[in-house]
């Protein structure tokens, strides 16, 4: 599995639950707390109830893409297609002068 999938999806899953809608009655006055004073922090406890609805999808959209970075297979190199490229066939002497 490629190294950078696994560093994505983690990081997809683990914000997912952080931004889990049974967190933020935790998390909601701590945000509240550090942008006090603000801008941010007057438009958060302006629209809580559109901050909860973007958390919540943001969690389901984070759950779903971390644990499809976290199960992608790699798909195998492709061989190159020998159907576009034109053999080179040996010229006529060149055969019997490999063989004496």
């Amino acid at each position: 599995m490629n190294l950078w999938h696994q560093v994505k999806g983690w990081a997809a899953v683990v914000t997912a639950f952080i931004a889990c809608p049974c967190h933020l009655p935790i998390t909601l006055p701590i945000i509240l707390s550090l942008t006090a004073g603000t801008a941010l922090g007057a438009w958060i406890a302006d629209n809580r109830d559109l901050l909860v609805a973007l958390l919540t999808l943001y969690f389901l959209g984070g759950l779903a893409l971390g644990f499809y970075w976290l199960n992608k297979e790699e798909k195998p190199a492709a061989r190159p297609s020998r159907a576009g490229s034109r053999a080179v066939k040996p010229r006529p002497g060149a055969v019997a002068a490999r063989r004496r």
